[in-house]
């Protein structure tokens, strides 16, 4: 299996007509629609004012897809191989594709979470009057699942100086979208002392003080916690994965008393971080040997847990716009910013939609009040932002590689010399490939790959092909031309 077809690469070089025309917005001055893969279509809006979504000019891309199209796949992607790292969307996509090469090709991505900043809530020692950790820690906000396997629960309400509660986006086993809030609970009992059951208060979350925080190895490799933390070690023999309905066992292989050594997270590792005397209090009896066990199993708070139960991917956001329908009213602000939401029709299309914000002329940025409405008109029943701001990225395939299809506010505005902010995670949608043959294969270098678009690419321009590259000239473009134009070249 290769990583890129040249079907595919046909496809994307030579733009086709969407499937459905787009509906109108209130003040569009221009709309452009595209198939960039098929069953992926895009929508480009330039809006100048209105009464619908406020007097200032708008740019809107806005990507649709079937989740349940056996071609596609949607992962939840993080921006490095352990939390608490940042990445750009063309970076994360980049090495996407390196690491699924043969089996799965990007088509399009958004960013994904907010993440914890030092500003607000990764408050490093030093530089803050209520600190938490030694060093900036950057963790998604919202629950996040990846592949089946949790990777952290929501933002705990004791790591910020304010209230939010998080929203999260998921696709279930089936290939259904949902929105849901959702509560992880990790519960840990000493079997060989026979101790009763505690809970923690968060997984992979920031280690602030009066909590029991337990990480993984999908964690974070540190947690820079405080010296006052006491952290005790448990190693297993064998692979585990958190997820709902799951027990894991280990045996303690060291314990991190206040002010002494701190142990690096490491694969099969599972380190219980507690800070604060009534939270040291349940896990200081833990001796080296001895057997920990951990319970783990969700709640969607929205009521929908079984569902949420065996969500293969999802990823954390923000507030809601728009749920069954109902405009949303709790959280909504009246601020106009750069934004990405991700939602849903009735007929279970998946929506991602981009406004570019905060420059003049342009693209001002939509009120968050006024995306209901927008989400009215797109025909989207439920949707929530995900992270907004500099963040809003949208990266898609193009006849050149892959081409960043907004302008990111942070650049544009001259808060930042790079056109892209690294991010916490993102929302990839991928063409999955199904074949071991090379084909597609055009320049025969054994991999199918952007070097056979551009080879494909030259060959046309070259004024033997149509534009269409209709090689066998029966009015469609498939996989019988990928196969007359490798014959031809041989």
């Amino acid at each position: 299996m290769k990583k890129l077809s040249l079907f595919l690469a046909v496809l994307l070089c030579f733009a086709f007509p969407a499937s459905a025309e787009a509906p109108a917005l209130d003040g569009q001055v221009s709309v452009l629609e595209e198939e960039i893969y098929p069953g992926v279509n895009a929508t480009e809006y330039y809006l100048e004012g209105g009464d619908g979504y406020g007097e200032y000019k708008q740019f809107l891309r806005i990507v649709e897809f079937d989740p349940k199209n056996e071609e596609l796949a949607v992962d939840v992607v993080m921006a490095g191989e352990k939390l608490g790292e940042l990445n750009t969307l063309s970076e994360i996509v980049d090495e996407f594709n390196a690491e699924y090469e043969g089996e799965k090709t990007v088509i399009t991505a958004v960013n994904g979470d907010l993440w914890t900043q030092a500003s607000h809530h990764s408050r490093v020692e030093g530089e803050s009057d209520d600190p938490v950790v030694k060093k900036e820690l950057c963790l998604p906000r919202g629950y996040t699942v990846i592949d089946g396997e949790i990777i952290c629960s929501q933002n705990m309400s004791e790591e910020t100086p304010f209230d939010e509660f998080f929203l999260s986006f998921g696709l279930d086993a089936e290939g259904d979208p949902h929105i849901g809030q959702i509560a992880t609970s990790v519960k840990f009992k000493n079997v060989t002392q026979g101790t009763r059951k505690y809970q923690a208060h968060g997984f992979n979350r920031l280690p602030v003080d009066g909590c029991i925080v337990v990480y993984s190895d999908k964690g974070p490799v540190s947690n820079y916690c405080l010296d006052d933390a006491y952290e005790v070690v448990i190693d297993c023999d064998y692979d585990y994965r958190f997820f709902h309905g799951e027990t894991i066992t280990g045996k303690v292989t060291a314990v991190s008393e206040p002010g002494s050594e701190r142990y690096p997270m490491k694969e099969n590792r599972i380190i219980i971080t507690a800070r604060g005397e009534n939270m040291i209090s349940r896990v200081n009896t833990m001796q080296i040997g001895d057997e920990i066990s951990f319970e783990v199993s969700v709640r969607d708070m929205m009521g929908d847990t079984e569902t949420w139960t065996s969500m293969e991917e999802c990823v954390g956001g923000h507030i809601p716009v728009i749920m069954n329908g109902v405009h949303a009213e709790s959280g909504v602000s009246d601020r106009n910013d750069p934004m990405t939401l991700i939602g849903y029709k009735a007929d279970g299309t998946v929506v991602m939609i981009v406004n570019d914000g905060r420059q003049q002329g342009y693209s001002e940025g939509i009120n968050r009040r006024l995306f209901a409405d927008l989400c009215d008109d797109l025909g989207v029943v439920s949707a929530m932002l995900l992270d907004g701001g500099g963040s809003t990225t949208l990266v898609e395939l193009s006849d050149e590689g892959y081409e960043l299809k907004n302008r990111p506010s942070d650049y544009y505005t001259g808060q930042s010399s790079q056109l892209e902010r690294a991010i916490i995670n993102a929302v990839i949608v991928s063409r999955v490939s199904e074949d071991d043959a090379l084909v597609g294969d055009v320049n025969l270098d054994g991999k199918v790959n952007l070097a056979d678009i551009y080879e494909l690419k030259r060959i046309i321009s070259e004024g033997t092909y149509s534009e269409s590259a209709d090689l066998d000239r029966n009015n469609s473009v498939n996989l019988a031309d990928i196969m007359l134009l490798k014959t031809i070249i041989k």
